[in-house]
Formats: C-alpha cells, structure tokens, sequence
C-alpha cells in the first residue's frame, strides 16, 4: 500500500461519517469482539463480502479504492467512526478495500447481531441506514466498484447498465466507441466482439457478456430471473418495513410478478408490514 505523505481524518459529509455516542459504543461493544489491528492490515477487501460491521477504537483506518493498483484514499477514519457501506446491511460483496492507515483497535460485530441490533435501537437505525445510503452515493460518483466495457449501440451493454443502475451498484462504464485503448487491451486479451461487453472487478476479467444472473452472483446479490431483474423499490420496502410500523408499496401493473423476480413478491406479500396497493400511481400532492 503506498500512502500519501499526510493522513488526516476526513470530516463527517452530510451525515456520512459520523462519529457513535459512548452509549450507542458500548451497546455495540457488548455483542462484538476487540481486535489489535497494525498499520497495512486489511480489514475487509474488495470483492470479499462482508462478514462483520467495524468500528474503529483507537488508531485510523483507510478505505481505498484500487488497493494494490491505483491505491487510491477515499477516507480515512478515527476513533467511534464505523466503516463499511449499503453492501453490510444487503449482503453484497465489498467494492472498496478498508486498510489499516496507523496501529490501534477495532471492534467487529458480527453483521447478523448488527441487523438485530439496528432493528430494535430506531436511533442507531437511522444513524447507519442514512449514512450507508449516503456512502453508495458518494461510491457511484467515485466509479467505484466493478467496470462494464462495451459499446454504447450494444442492447447487452445497455442492460447491464440498467441493471447496475437500478440496483445502485457502484460502476464505471468505459465506452469502447470513445476509448480506442480499451479497445486494444480486449483484443490483446482475445475478447472477440461477441464477448462484450465485459465486467472487469478488481483488475481481472471477470465475466464475458454476461447475463444480469451472473453479475448478480458475482457481487453478492440474489440472481434475479433471467427475464426479469432485481426491483430496488420491493428492496427498499422489505428494508423499511424492518424500521417503521407500516410501508405501502404502490405499484403501477395490478400484479407484482410483472416487474419484479418471485422471490422478491413472496417476501413483500407475506410481510405484515407492508401494504401492496396495485393499480394505483400518485398524481398529486398536497400540503
């Protein structure tokens, strides 16, 4: 990891990096484990998925886009800030590495007792939830996370990017109309023309024009239906409803099975919380 000269904390954007109370620490404390981390150990990596919430103690620690290659800070983080983004709360892999910039201590909660936690503590719910959503914001502007190379006439390449946009992914989309040296390294390695677009993660080829199936699995996600797509809004709702009493989804089509995968309606029926209102749309607000 080559690190810049100076490594100082980065301050708190709109809410996306905020500091825990000593109160929300200690109930933190209690279900996670304290570990000594040393400087260039790395917490969690890119493409790996998320199996614990940290919060670092003591010490700072990077996240870092293109660790290894481009080496690239993002932000770096003190004492009761927690790392991570929208992927430890839905399971995705990781699209950013989080490295340990200076010798200190952090705490790991298992990410399972972090969902339980967030559930039942409404103030530490909407701590995380808002800084999360926040972060994979300031992600996609970044062009973090995995690559999609093809061209801008190519209905696969199209849906890829629907995809990826639909479901928030965090991506950089590289034109091989504009690009004339993307378009030499895939010749270099013997990607022919029927093989894009490609998905390249992590400075690997990774997948060849691949269905909307298989880029789903690659970064965690439940593979949708290979007619349909994932429905970030039936996402949304199963996630609020884990946080407020009532959620109505309203939805266009009379049925939820049009626009969204099975999995993903049997979840939304069958949940108490939410109400499914088909056949409606919103013309007006008022006050």
């Amino acid at each position: 990891m080559r690190w810049p000269d100076e490594l100082t904390e980065s301050p708190d954007l709109q809410g996306a990096y905020p500091r825990l109370s000593d109160v929300r620490m200690r109930t933190l404390a209690a279900h996670g484990e304290r570990r000594p981390a040393h400087r260039d150990d790395v917490l969690f990596a890119e493409g790996d998925p998320c199996a614990a919430f940290f919060v670092v103690l003591s010490g700072k620690v990077a996240t870092v886009k293109g660790y290894g290659a481009d080496d690239h800070v993002i932000r770096v983080h003190g004492a009761g800030r927690f790392l991570g983004e929208l992927n430890v709360l839905t399971g995705q892999a990781s699209f950013i590495t989080a490295v340990e910039a200076e010798d200190g201590e952090v705490l790991a909660v298992p990410v399972d007792e972090l969902r339980r936690l967030v559930a039942g503590d409404e103030i530490l719910g909407d701590l995380v939830l808002r800084a999360y959503l926040i972060r994979r914001s300031m992600l996609i502007g970044l062009g973090a996370g995995f690559r999609i190379m093809g061209s801008r006439y190519s209905p696969a390449c199209r849906r890829l990017r629907e995809f990826a946009a639909r479901n928030r992914l965090p991506h950089q989309w590289i034109d091989l109309e504009q690009d004339a040296e993307v378009e030499r390294f895939l010749r270099r390695t013997d990607v022919t023309p029927a093989e894009t677009p490609v998905v390249i993660w992590r400075g690997e080829l990774v997948l060849r024009n691949p269905t909307n199936a298989e880029l789903a699995r690659a970064i965690g996600l439940p593979a949708p239906s290979t007619r349909e797509a994932m429905c970030s809004a039936g996402q949304a709702a199963l996630f609020l409803a884990r946080h407020v009493a009532s959620v109505r989804l309203l939805v266009r089509e009379g049925e939820l099975t049009r626009n969204m995968s099975r999995y993903l309606t049997v979840e939304i029926e069958q949940h108490p919380g939410i109400q499914v209102m088909p056949n409606t749309q919103v013309r007006r607000l008022a006050g």
